[in-house]
C-alpha cells in the first residue's frame, strides 16, 4: 500500500492506495483535516499557531499510518508551504516532530501531476486542465499525453478570501477585486493562444469545484451524479448568492460546511479563468495532484 499525505492550504488529506498486479492503483481509504493553514500565514511567513495546527493534524495521520503494515509513505506540500520565508524550519519541525520527510512541489509540478492524475480520463484529446486550491491556481493544456503548457497563479479560495474580503462573506465589490486580481494573474502567465480544445475536455480538479459542483446539484435541482459545471450555472450560482444568500450559505453547510467562507472566492476565480479563456463548460474530476504524484513515484521505482 502507498499513503500520500497532502498538506493544502485549506485541508491536510491522507490518502491511501492499493497497488494492482498490473501496477494500477486505486484508493482504498480518505480522511482529512480541515485547518485552513492559509489563515495563519502573514507577510509571507507562517505563525508560530499556524504550524502547531498543522503539526497536530499531520500528527493524527501518523497514527494512522503507525497502525498500517507493508506501507510506503510520502508526505507533499504545495502552495501551503512552498513559497514561505520559513518553509525550510516548517519541513524540519515536520521531520523531527512528526516523522514525515516533506516534499515541497513547485507550482509547474502541480500542474503537471494534476494532468498525470487525470491522463485515464482523457483519450488523445486537446484539452485543458485547472486546479483552484486554497493557495494557488494551476492551469495545465495537453494533447493526449504531451503537455503543451503547466503553470502556476498565486490565488486560491483562501488566501482570495484573506486578501480581499473584509466580513464573513464576500461583498460584490470584494468579489470584483478577486476578480481583477485573478485576471492580472491570467495575463502574466504565456497561455498558448493558437489551441483549439476538444469540445467536452475542459476539466477542473481540486476541494473548491468539487464542492461547488455539490453546491450546484442541490442549489440547481440537478442529478446527484451531474460532473459538469456550465458557465451559466456559475451564473446562476452567484445570483442565488446576491439574491438569496441566507439559503445558498444554508445549502452550503449541509454540503461543504468546511468551505463556508472561502468557496464563493473560489468560484469567483474559476468563471473569471472560464470567461477569460473561452471556457463554456468544465468537467469535474475526482483525480488531482496525489494521483499524478503516486503515478511519477510508481514509475521512478519500476524504473530501478
Amino acid at each position: 500500500m502507498y499513503v500520500i499525505i497532502d498538506i493544502g492550504s485549506n485541508t491536510i488529506r491522507m490518502a491511501v492506495y492499493n497497488i494492482e498486479c498490473d501496477k494500477s492503483f486505486s484508493q482504498i481509504m480518505s480522511n482529512k483535516v480541515s485547518c485552513g493553514i492559509a489563515g495563519y500565514i502573514n507577510d509571507n511567513e507562517m505563525s508560530a499557531e499556524g504550524v502547531e495546527v498543522m503539526i497536530d493534524a499531520l500528527k493524527q495521520f501518523r497514527i494512522a499510518v503507525d497502525g498500517m503494515s507493508n506501507v510506503n509513505v510520502f508526505a507533499i506540500a504545495t502552495a501551503s508551504i512552498r513559497e514561505l520565508k520559513n518553509k525550510e524550519e516548517i519541513v524540519a519541525r515536520i521531520k523531527s516532530e512528526v516523522g514525515f520527510e516533506v516534499e515541497v512541489i513547485s507550482g509547474q509540478d502541480e500542474a503537471i501531476y494534476d494532468y498525470y492524475g487525470i491522463m485515464k480520463e482523457i483519450g488523445d484529446a486537446t484539452g485543458m486542465l485547472t486546479d483552484c486550491g486554497g493557495g494557488s491556481t494551476e492551469i495545465s493544456l495537453f494533447t493526449g499525453d504531451e503537455i503543451i503548457f503547466a503553470d502556476t497563479m498565486p490565488i486560491g479560495s483562501l488566501n482570495a478570501y484573506h486578501r480581499h474580503v473584509d466580513g464573513i462573506f464576500p461583498a460584490e465589490e470584494e468579489l470584483i477585486s478577486v476578480k481583477e486580481e485573478t485576471e492580472k494573474l491570467l495575463s502574466k502567465l504565456s497561455i498558448p493562444g493558437d489551441i483549439k480544445v476538444s469540445t467536452g475536455h475542459v476539466y477542473a480538479i481540486g476541494g473548491t469545484v468539487r464542492a461547488t459542483c455539490k453546491l450546484a446539484n442541490k442549489l440547481l435541482d440537478r442529478s446527484k451524479s451531474t460532473s459538469t459545471l456550465s458557465a451559466n450555472e456559475y451564473d446562476e450560482l452567484f445570483k442565488l448568492y446576491f439574491n438569496n444568500q441566507k439559503k445558498f450559505i444554508r445549502t452550503l453547510l449541509k454540503v461543504k460546511p468546511e468551505r463556508v467562507q472561502s468557496l464563493v472566492t473560489g468560484m469567483c476565480i474559476q468563471k473569471t479563468i472560464m470567461d477569460k479563456l473561452g471556457c463554456d463548460e468544465i468537467t469535474v474530476s475526482e483525480s488531482g495532484v496525489r494521483e499524478g504524484f503516486l503515478m511519477n513515484k510508481l514509475e521512478e521505482i519500476n524504473k530501478n
